[in-house]
């Protein structure tokens, strides 16, 4: 159903029961897929949305990268997953170039004014609390939340399963299952995530000896301690080589690491 006040341009492409509220302006570049809901007030351009979507009120979804210098004949578009919910007055920025994405997985909620800045990639089950800051550039692997308030300095990369706390930020890049809280500042692993990701009782473990190790129990540059305990053939849980392979090639950002 599309509201008799909603501005529709011709090319977009509509799939079976799409919705779209009053006052909603849905421009050119735009393909919305089956059972996606837009609500009144929305402004979406140059997106391509997946099956069962709801873009809330006041929503502005493709706008133009903010950057300065803006090539108006060079703009990208915004791809988003199926069963994602942005709500209220979040802005969600077009890619740089017109051969890159902003990219919005699958199953993601994106809370009331949280920004996504451009050439983004958020990957599945990615949560943003109210009002998350994301600059450019940002990655967010599967299953990271972002609380309320927090932000994400461009190009940062979040491993899997991070936890940024609210009211804080990182300006480096975040292992995988990590808190952060403050700034750039690791309080240890995401225990509860862990749970709720089926890990067992002895990955976590592992995991936590050898978070405790890398941090604690060596010196020299982190890449180099994950290379030393990564050949040491002894691990047996993904989880901890994910977390150990995460040093090895991001050391330009540099890391979060736990307060000395």
């Amino acid at each position: 159903m599309i509201h008799s006040s909603a501005i529709v341009s011709d090319s977009v492409v509509l799939g079976e029961d799409v919705s779209i509220g009053p006052y909603s302006v849905i421009g050119e570049g735009v393909k919305l897929g089956n059972g996606t809901v837009i609500r009144s007030h929305c402004i979406i351009s140059r997106c391509t949305v997946g099956n069962n979507c709801l873009l809330d009120s006041f929503s502005s979804i493709g706008g133009l990268p903010q950057i300065t210098n803006v090539d108006l004949n060079n703009i990208g578009t915004v791809t988003i997953g199926d069963n994602t919910v942005v709500r209220e007055h979040v802005t969600l920025s077009a890619a740089s170039a017109k051969d890159k994405s902003t990219w919005v997985g699958n199953d993601c909620l994106l809370m009331a004014c949280s920004h996504v800045g451009h050439d983004c990639v958020l990957e599945n089950n990615v949560i943003l609390a109210n009002n998350a800051l994301l600059g450019g550039h940002v990655h967010l692997q599967n299953d990271c939340f972002i609380g309320g308030n927090s932000a994400i300095h461009q190009g940062c990369l979040l491993g899997i399963g991070t936890i940024v706390s609210g009211i804080s930020g990182t300006s480096k890049h975040v292992p995988p299952y990590c808190i952060v809280a403050n700034r750039n500042e690791l309080i240890g692993l995401n225990f509860v995530g862990l749970g709720r990701r089926g890990v067992t009782s002895a990955a976590i473990s592992e995991l936590s000896e050898y978070f405790v190790t890398i941090f604690k129990k060596m010196s020299g540059k982190l890449g180099e301690r994950a290379e030393k305990l990564l050949s040491d053939n002894k691990i047996k849980h993904k989880e901890t080589i994910q977390f150990l392979n995460f040093f090895k090639n991001q050391a330009p950002k540099g890391f979060c690491t736990p307060r000395k």
